[in-house]
């Protein structure tokens, strides 16, 4: 059994140079068998989360005897308002990875079973939904082979784009380089396919988060392995590690350019966020050279949370690690009111940047950070008591409240 677990975090003050985070309320959801949550969202006086079950009981007010994604409203106290399942095309089942709103419209974005020549598969999910959650149109795409959902975002026409990674040569993938490839499926408002891309070499690629950018494009934040042949390369970089890779796309999905970014070791990519002179982007990292400063900890051995500033060219402005000598990431970043910028993560470590953790057992816990305009901490906490193996998605209220 595993419940959905949810919590909200206040401060008090007048400055976020002055925090003092508490939690203020903690619930848990779900029945009997597996439930996770993927995405949170702000909705009227409360929040939207988003995920998969696989219970027939408990919360789950319409079960299904497959796992369904599964859409629950809470007020601003925890409580349950309303909840959905949702079992994708055909009523085949479907998790969710993420859900987003536009002002007519809500979007999922996730994974559902097909069946291929080689059986049931999974593959990308895409769901538009009206304002009173009923589903306007839903597609399945995919190959013979599995796809797996990363991530997603709202597209500059109304329509959406779904990322992650394909390791299908065939069915709607018009271009395979090999192992896992990153795979990008732009639907119009419509529900047609407006445009399906691939991006990587012959290595395996992880898979990432996709952002509107201001210029009318996309950027894609990904890692991946530096091989030939393939569309994504990079001259210096070592095809033995995964590598941290931006993507900067066009509005129709053509890359404008790529780079990347890191060291000898593993580096890896969680969010991005654009700014009016570049981006700013989170992750983990093992590496102590190359793009990388004040690592933590033995190099390979252990990671670093990793957060670093590009102009709009994708130039490193800044890079900067945070952590201790065990595990440290980050997987969402939001910039606050004043020019700081918060950032969640998870840490296993009780030294170095992390003060205040009292997980005695080498867990990952939720850890919390505010950093400056220049990348450096200002404030951190770690929450002990909160395990980050669900921990995948955070939403902002806002700056003071």
């Amino acid at each position: 059994m595993r419940y959905i677990y949810i919590f909200l975090l206040l401060f008090f003050g007048t400055s976020l140079f002055a925090q003092n985070y508490v939690m203020t309320w903690q619930h848990c959801y779900g029945g009997t068998e597996r439930d996770w949550v993927r995405s949170i969202i702000p909705y009227k006086d409360g929040s939207l989360f988003f995920g998969y079950s696989r219970s027939n009981d408990g919360d789950i007010s319409d079960p299904t005897n497959t796992s369904c994604a599964w859409l629950v409203n809470i007020d601003q106290f925890g409580e349950i308002v309303f909840d959905s399942c949702y079992k994708g095309v055909a009523g085949s089942g479907a998790s969710g990875t993420k859900l987003m709103k536009s002002d007519t419209a809500f979007y999922f974005v996730g994974s559902s079973t097909q069946y291929t020549n080689n059986g049931l598969m999974q593959g990308y999910w895409l769901a538009h939904l009206d304002t009173n959650f009923n589903v306007v149109w839903q597609d399945v795409l995919g190959g013979s082979y599995a796809e797996d959902s990363r991530g997603g975002c709202i597209a500059h026409d109304g329509g959406v784009i779904e990322s992650g990674i394909t390791g299908s040569p065939d069915g709607d993938i018009e271009e395979y380089y090999g192992s896992f490839d990153n795979w990008l499926v732009k639907k119009n408002p419509d529900g047609t396919t407006g445009w399906v891309k691939t991006y990587g070499n012959v290595g395996p690629e992880e898979g990432g988060e996709i952002i509107p950018t201001s210029d009318g494009g996309y950027l894609y934040a990904t890692s991946g392995y530096n091989y030939l042949p393939g569309n994504t390369y990079c001259e210096g970089h070592d095809g033995q590690m995964a590598q941290a890779w931006l993507i900067k796309l066009d509005a129709n999905g053509e890359k404008e350019w790529h780079r990347c970014y890191g060291g000898s070791k593993n580096d890896l990519l969680g969010d991005c966020i654009e700014l009016d002179d570049g981006y700013i982007i989170v992750g983990a990292t093992s590496s102590a050279d190359g793009d990388i400063n004040n690592f933590h900890g033995i190099p390979g051995e252990s990671k670093d949370l990793w957060v670093f500033k590009t102009n709009l060219s994708g130039d490193i402005i800044w890079s900067n690690c945070f952590g201790g000598s065990k595990d440290d990431g980050s997987s969402w970043i939001s910039e606050n009111e004043n020019g700081s910028f918060t950032i969640f993560g998870s840490t296993k470590s009780i030294d170095g940047d992390v003060q205040g953790n009292t997980n005695e057992y080498e867990n990952n816990v939720v850890w919390m950070l505010t950093i400056d305009a220049d990348g450096n901490l200002i404030y951190q906490k770690p929450f002990g008591e909160l395990n980050a193996l669900g921990f995948v998605d955070f939403a902002k209220k806002s700056d003071y409240k």
